[in-house]
């Protein structure tokens, strides 16, 4: 096994309400990659909430992830964040 150091800092903002958090969580130049599952976050109205929440920062979206996500899966998020630049995930 090689050796390494893993720092994972996460910040949970966690309730009713909490998505108006993102403007002042995120700095106004970032880059952010919203992560979704089957599609219900267009349905439910939480990806409109979220883009409001986001302002003017530059945001993009990866859908269609599935429950305990494949290999290849994660990976086409990881192309994406690549080409995309991206900062922050969500």
């Amino acid at each position: 096994m090689r050796n390494f150091t893993f720092h994972n800092p996460t910040k949970i903002i966690f309730g009713e309400g909490q998505i108006a958090a993102l403007h002042s969580e995120i700095p106004h130049d970032a880059r952010v990659l919203i992560t979704s599952g089957g599609g219900s976050i267009k349905s439910n109205g939480v990806l409109a909430q979220v883009q409001a929440a986001l302002g003017g920062r530059a945001w993009f979206v990866f859908g269609g992830i599935e429950p305990n996500p494949t290999y290849e899966t994660l990976m086409q998020a990881v192309a994406m964040a690549r080409e995309k630049n991206i900062d922050f995930l969500l």
